[in-house]
């Protein structure tokens, strides 16, 4: 039904058939792992301020 309303490229179409799934098949640039890296390490960082917030506030 897809092949007729767009043109898909393989990789796109072995999704859609099941055969493959997206996460086997993205990959991030070098770049964009680090970032992300980076990302998550303040994200988890902050993570205990927010926890810490919430203990002084006493909403625990």
């Amino acid at each position: 039904m897809m092949h007729g309303y767009m043109a898909l490229d393989r990789k796109e179409q072995q999704i859609l058939d099941g055969e493959a799934h997206v996460r086997d098949i993205l990959e991030a640039a070098p770049e964009e792992q680090e970032g992300f890296e980076t990302f998550m390490e303040r994200y988890r960082a902050g993570l205990e301020i927010e926890k810490k917030a919430i203990d002084v506030m006493g909403w625990s």
